[in-house]
């Protein structure tokens, strides 16, 4: 009996809200992600597959990516999508594994607004105390 053919498809997310909504070749799968990946074998026939992921963020629908994956028969692909970490950004699909896109937006938009304030209340001390 000849070796199934299988794509493996890591999924990374640091804050999925809800399973991952994976198309592949138009056929919806509910799949979950985490940080580190959770890892999902899905057995295919050899050939071309088209694979289309959306995911979920606490802040909005988010993480659409698409890819055309082919398969040869009898092997193992392994393919990465990673979910962002903040809405309305692409996610990503690879063959390497890749960072989450948007994870240093949590940690620079709060440093911005920090110094910001810091800039501000500065600058209206020394107007009121000038």
């Amino acid at each position: 009996m000849a070796d199934p053919t299988i794509l493996r498809l890591h999924a990374l997310a640091i804050n999925a809200k809800e399973p991952l909504l994976v198309h592949l070749d138009r056929e919806p799968h509910h799949l979950e992600a985490g940080d580190p990946a959770v890892v999902h074998d899905l057995e295919v026939s050899p050939g071309r597959h088209e694979l289309e992921v959306i995911g979920r963020v606490p802040t909005g629908r988010t993480g659409l990516a698409a890819a055309a994956i082919e398969v040869p028969e009898g092997s193992t692909v392994d393919v990465h999508y990673a979910l962002p970490a903040v809405a309305r950004m692409r996610g990503e699909i690879s063959d390497e594994p890749d960072v989450v896109p948007g994870r240093e937006w949590r940690i620079a938009i709060p440093a911005v607004l920090g110094l910001l304030a810091v800039v501000w209340g500065t600058w209206f001390a020394w107007m009121i105390f000038g």
